[in-house]
């Protein structure tokens, strides 16, 4: 399912880390305006989790479709980069993983040499997360889409494991 962000008139800057499903902002917005017209991306409310006032929601872009601009909205502080925070919140709106584990795998950066994205995506994650930071505690562009990168960057990564989650499980066939 499709998420979407809230964000402030001016710049369209995020106005927190929050994600939403894309029909549930829908409906908040057709209910703080009062007609089914608010299904457009403008309202004034309040963010549910942290009551931080937004004016307009926006779809969060697909990254398979553009990788750059969901980057750019998956950066909450607008600084151009991505903190270990805003990874990880992007990845859980994306995908079925969980928080805790997932930063522990950032943070680890440990995995075993000629990892199969396939076989073992949490070791091949805490490398390339590690290997594009390089000094830093965030993520550049760059280094995310892995542009001077010969290994595995994130951005492959996250196509590999998007693809992977849309995937339905033998059991689901049952």
């Amino acid at each position: 399912e499709r998420c979407a962000v809230l964000a402030s008139r001016r710049a369209r800057r995020r106005v927190c880390g929050h994600y939403f499903h894309l029909q549930c902002i829908r409906g908040m917005a057709a209910t703080v305006n009062g007609s089914a017209a608010s299904a457009l991306p403008s309202c004034v409310s309040a963010c549910p989790l942290c009551r931080r006032k937004f004016f307009v929601w926006t779809p969060l872009p697909a990254v398979g479709d553009d990788s750059r601009a969901w980057f750019r909205a998956a950066d909450v502080d607008g600084d151009g980069k991505l903190s270990e925070t805003e990874f990880v919140e992007a990845l859980a709106a994306l995908l079925p993983v969980d928080r805790e584990r997932l930063c522990s795998q950032l943070r680890s950066a440990r995995g075993g040499g000629g990892c199969d994205p396939l076989s073992a995506p949490p070791a091949l994650l805490g490398r390339a997360w590690a290997e594009a930071q390089v000094g830093s505690d965030a993520v550049s562009w760059e280094a995310f889409s892995g542009a001077s990168r010969s290994e595995v960057s994130l951005l492959q990564w996250l196509c590999v494991a998007l693809k992977v989650a849309s995937v339905p499980s033998e059991a689901s066939f049952a």
